[in-house]
């Protein structure tokens, strides 16, 4: 099965199509042939039951009236066997009747079959010995052999012998004509019966060729679109590692071959992602270390500057106390030099005052040896905050 679908598949979806299209075409024409051939048998068989049957039986229906016709005559010519005249014209008619009979008689046996045939022969060896031994009697009359008609009558017994024998005849022949009838009609019947199984069978083995053809038609389209629909949902789930499997050369060959190289395309892009994404965590990586370097660099400036804030601080204290030794050692001065002006407007109480003078001297010089060590201690603390920033 798979080998058909296979090699069904050689062939394009289109040519497929076109193919079966053509194919239904063409057993829809055989469906139609024989159809019309079966009509046509049919209309064969009628005809020829209507016009040979129902002909034979007009032309016998014919015949038998001619005979009728006969006999009629036949009495007339006895019954006015004194009358020259109308014997003559009675003798007219049956002359006629019978050549007429006898007519008819040869056209049927013409198409005969052979169980009419050696009837109708012998309706016409009855019809002509009927007609020649009624002539003979006829002649005698009309010489005037017979006083009477009676007489007449019984002279024509041989002649009646062999109408009744033309008669048995024709009523054999009815029969075979009405036994050919019926065997044509049960020939009709059969054909029709015939061409109804014709028909029914070549639309089965219609059935039988296109539904297996159509069935793995559909399964060589169907198929791959299934498989072409999961290869694509498996695709768009990431799933790249499929087997995609290329069979035919039809439509849905070339999709399963653009969905293999789709695949393979998308399986390049993210080969190239994830070597990107490797690039990336790598540079993240270096970062991330280079970023924990600089925090502990930071981290020890910030370390470093908050000693050198604290020295500052300290420098600021020792600053400030710097200050104040010197606003005292303003003072102090101030306050000398205010005593030195007095001492130039009393001069008298210089010498009395030289003591506290000298006294006050050593002290400002202890001062200003106290402002110097505080200057010198500043000096270098500064010079470690320095060092240290």
């Amino acid at each position: 099965m798979n080998s058909l679908v296979n090699a069904m598949r050689r062939f394009r979806i289109r040519t497929r199509l076109i193919g079966m299209l053509v194919l239904m075409l063409a057993l829809v024409c055989l469906v139609g042939a024989t159809g019309v051939l079966s009509m046509w048998q049919q209309s064969q068989r009628t005809d020829e039951f209507i016009t040979r049957s129902l002909q034979r039986a007009h032309g016998l229906s014919h015949v038998n009236r001619q005979v009728g016709d006969v006999n009629r005559a036949e009495k007339d010519m006895i019954i006015y066997y004194d009358d020259r005249i109308t014997l003559n014209k009675h003798r007219d008619r049956w002359t006629a009747a019978v050549a007429a009979a006898q007519k008819q008689l040869e056209a049927m046996r013409a198409d005969a079959n052979n169980r009419e045939a050696p009837l109708l022969d012998e309706a016409l060896a009855s019809l002509t010995a009927y007609a020649k031994s009624t002539l003979q009697i006829v002649l005698q009359v009309e010489d005037g052999a017979y006083d009477n008609s009676h007489t007449a009558d019984k002279m024509m017994g041989n002649a009646k012998a062999h109408m009744r024998a033309l008669e048995a005849t024709l009523l054999k022949t009815a029969e075979v004509l009405d036994a050919d009838a019926a065997e044509a009609r049960t020939a009709r019947e059969d054909g029709a019966t015939q061409a109804t199984l014709l028909n029914l069978g070549v639309l089965a083995g219609v059935a039988l060729l296109l539904v297996p053809f159509t069935w793995l038609n559909l399964r060589s389209i169907c198929n791959p679109l299934d498989r072409a629909r999961e290869l694509a949902s498996a695709i768009a789930a990431g799933d790249l590692t499929r087997r995609i499997d290329i069979e035919g050369r039809d439509e849905t060959a070339s999709m399963m071959e653009a969905l293999r190289s789709m695949q393979s395309s998308l399986q390049h892009t993210v080969g190239q992602v994830r070597s990107a994404t490797d690039s990336i965590n790598t540079a993240s990586a270096e970062i991330a270390s280079g970023n924990m370097d600089l925090s502990a660099r930071t981290e020890q400036a910030a370390s470093n500057l908050q000693e050198t804030a604290a020295s500052m601080e300290q420098l600021n204290s020792t600053m400030r106390q710097s200050a104040d030794a010197a606003r005292q050692a303003s003072q102090m001065a101030v306050a000398n030099a205010e005593v030195a002006a007095r001492g130039g407007q009393v001069v008298g109480q210089v010498v009395a005052t030289m003591d506290q003078i000298n006294h006050s001297s050593k002290k400002i010089a202890d001062i200003i040896g106290v402002i110097d060590g505080i200057a010198f201690q500043t000096n270098i603390l500064a010079l470690n905050a320095a060092v240290e920033a």
